[in-house]
Protein backbone atom coordinates (compact mmCIF):
# COMPACT_ATOMS: atom_id res chain seq x y z
CA UNK A 1 0.00 0.00 0.00
CA UNK A 2 0.88 3.63 -0.63
CA UNK A 3 -0.08 4.88 2.44
CA UNK A 4 0.78 4.83 6.24
CA UNK A 5 -0.81 5.73 9.64
CA UNK A 6 1.83 5.55 12.17
CA UNK A 7 2.59 6.45 15.56
CA UNK A 8 5.07 8.90 16.52
CA UNK A 9 6.65 9.58 20.34
CA UNK A 10 4.49 12.39 20.68
CA UNK A 11 0.92 11.23 21.13
CA UNK A 12 -0.32 14.51 20.28
CA UNK A 13 1.18 13.58 16.93
CA UNK A 14 0.19 11.11 13.84
CA UNK A 15 2.77 10.90 11.12
CA UNK A 16 1.31 10.02 7.40
CA UNK A 17 3.57 8.54 4.94
CA UNK A 18 2.30 8.24 1.02
CA UNK A 19 3.76 8.36 -2.71
CA UNK A 20 2.73 11.03 -4.42
CA UNK A 21 1.20 9.75 -7.56
CA UNK A 22 2.69 10.07 -11.19
CA UNK A 23 6.46 10.76 -9.41
CA UNK A 24 6.36 8.56 -6.94
CA UNK A 25 7.70 11.13 -4.73
CA UNK A 26 7.71 9.63 -0.89
CA UNK A 27 6.10 12.60 1.26
CA UNK A 28 5.80 12.37 4.91
CA UNK A 29 3.62 15.00 7.08
CA UNK A 30 2.81 15.11 10.25
CA UNK A 31 -0.70 15.71 12.12
CA UNK A 32 -0.68 17.74 15.20
CA UNK A 33 -3.93 16.63 16.94
CA UNK A 34 -5.47 18.31 19.81
CA UNK A 35 -8.49 16.87 22.02
CA UNK A 36 -11.23 18.51 22.36
CA UNK A 37 -15.03 18.38 23.97
CA UNK A 38 -16.36 17.61 20.43
CA UNK A 39 -12.74 14.67 19.96
CA UNK A 40 -9.81 14.46 18.18
CA UNK A 41 -9.39 18.13 15.89
CA UNK A 42 -5.95 18.74 13.66
CA UNK A 43 -4.40 21.69 14.89
CA UNK A 44 -1.25 22.16 12.38
CA UNK A 45 -0.02 19.95 9.74
CA UNK A 46 4.09 19.77 9.62
CA UNK A 47 5.33 18.91 6.41
CA UNK A 48 8.68 17.10 6.68
CA UNK A 49 10.39 18.00 3.51
CA UNK A 50 10.89 21.69 3.65
CA UNK A 51 10.34 21.77 7.68
CA UNK A 52 7.25 24.20 7.36
CA UNK A 53 3.56 24.16 8.81
CA UNK A 54 0.24 24.90 7.14
CA UNK A 55 -0.80 26.85 10.46
CA UNK A 56 2.57 29.61 9.77
CA UNK A 57 2.07 29.59 6.35
CA UNK A 58 -1.71 30.62 6.66
CA UNK A 59 -1.00 32.87 9.43
CA UNK A 60 1.71 35.21 6.91
CA UNK A 61 0.65 38.65 5.38
CA UNK A 62 0.95 38.91 1.69
CA UNK A 63 3.78 41.32 1.85
CA UNK A 64 5.75 38.47 3.74
CA UNK A 65 8.69 37.52 1.76
CA UNK A 66 9.05 34.25 3.66
CA UNK A 67 8.64 31.15 1.49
Amino acid sequence: MDLEVLATADPRVVAVRFVYPGTNEKIELRFEVNQTAAGPRIHDIKYQRGGFSLREMLSRTLDDPTP
